[in-house]
């Protein structure tokens, strides 16, 4: 009973080498930054870093186990996405300014608008 060995098989997945960047992927992967799927899945990496924070920021956790667990969530999708963001070059929009006619309609409401405690507001109104 003693003299019998049990054999177990375990396989181990054996990773694929990372090859060279050449200029062929390095233009594959520049391309992501304009793919809608690619965007979608930075999108919703996003989404759940902020669920993460707001769940960590706005309820009771039962353990500092969970905090750390949602602190460690965080800290990762910030990571990843921030290399996701390198590898392809991605910059954010930038804002653009309004056209004429939404500036003159901004100009019109903020006529409507009493800031307390705004100088200028209240010299005009004495």
């Amino acid at each position: 009973m003693f003299g019998r060995k049990k054999v177990l098989i375990v396989e181990v997945e054996r990773p694929r080498p990372i090859v060279e960047l050449d200029e062929e992927m390095a233009g594959t992967i520049a391309s992501l930054s304009h793919h809608p799927g690619f965007l979608y899945l930075l999108d919703k990496l996003r989404l759940d870093r902020s669920y993460l924070e707001a769940t960590l920021l706005n309820r009771r956790q039962n353990s500092l186990d969970e905090v750390n667990f949602l602190k460690a969530g965080v800290a990762w999708s910030r990571w990843l996405e921030g290399q996701l963001e390198r590898s392809v070059k991605f910059k954010r929009p930038a804002p653009q300014n309004p056209e004429l006619t939404e500036q003159q309609m901004f100009d019109k409401l903020k006529e409507f608008v009493t800031v307390i405690g705004d100088e200028e507001t209240t010299t005009s109104q004495s």
